[in-house]
């Protein structure tokens, strides 16, 4: 039996005649050059320069540890500006900042510092998008932080519809003007369509899983989707909708 997210990537790629990079948990597929052609063929220079590896070496980054490290975090709350106020841990109260300071440590490999300057160049003139639900908005608003340390002028970063991050919205398109690139993020809980269940009435379908979310087309055209959904594909909540 084919897993439920894979069926409805397989959708996907067929209704909006996707061919480039879709990133679904672990998972890197891409449908052009293959999963080595993201981490085994490119290497990026200390100015963030984009160049071709040489090494053939491949990783398993799954799997690994988590470790300390001091120089940790990449940014906070105050340096990293799109930080839901629901999802602030400081701003919410939390006094401790060791919880901030983990990182992940691949068993085989080591993985490179993340440098904002080099990510910006690599998705240049490109949409990043991100589709799931507060699991994979966290991971979207964590990917902006990051993105606008290599920004000197913070004006040249906006959301199109002039809107604030705020729990109301679920729909978001930041422009990075100088890198002509687009980080989106669309709430999808199942990525397939899915129906009302309304108090006090029985219904029978709540889920379809041949058909692709109502608001699929906007991500239509994308040259990055990153997916998140499993967290809510329990019995519980795909019979009650």
């Amino acid at each position: 039996m084919v897993p439920p997210n894979t069926m409805a990537l397989q959708k996907l790629n067929k209704s909006l005649d996707f061919d480039g990079v879709v990133i679904n948990g672990n998972a890197l597929i891409d449908h052009e050059n293959g999963f080595e052609s993201l981490f085994g063929k490119v290497e990026v220079s200390k100015n963030g320069e984009i160049q071709e590896s040489t090494s053939k070496k491949s990783c398993d980054v799954s799997k690994g540890k988590w470790v300390f490290d001091d120089s940790y975090p990449l940014y906070t709350n105050v340096t990293g500006p799109f930080i839901d106020e629901g999802f602030s841990c400081q701003t919410n109260g939390r006094l401790d900042k060791d919880y901030m300071k983990w990182r992940w440590q691949p068993d085989d490999c080591d993985i490179p510092r993340f440098n904002a300057a080099a990510m910006l160049n690599l998705i240049r003139g490109k949409r990043l998008v991100f589709v799931g639900d507060s699991i994979n908005r966290n991971q979207w608003e964590s990917m902006l932080c990051l993105l606008v340390g290599a920004i000197k002028d913070s004006k040249r970063v906006y959301e199109a519809r002039g809107r604030r991050i705020n729990k109301e919205k679920g729909n978001y398109c930041f422009k990075f003007l100088d890198y002509k690139c687009t980080v989106e993020f669309y709430v999808s809980h199942y990525l397939v369509h899915e129906g009302k269940a309304r108090v006090g009435k029985k219904r029978l379908q709540t889920l379809r899983i041949d058909t692709m979310d109502r608001g699929a087309s906007r991500w239509k055209g994308a040259d990055i989707i990153v997916f998140n959904t499993t967290h809510w594909r329990s019995h519980y909540k795909t019979k009650s909708g």
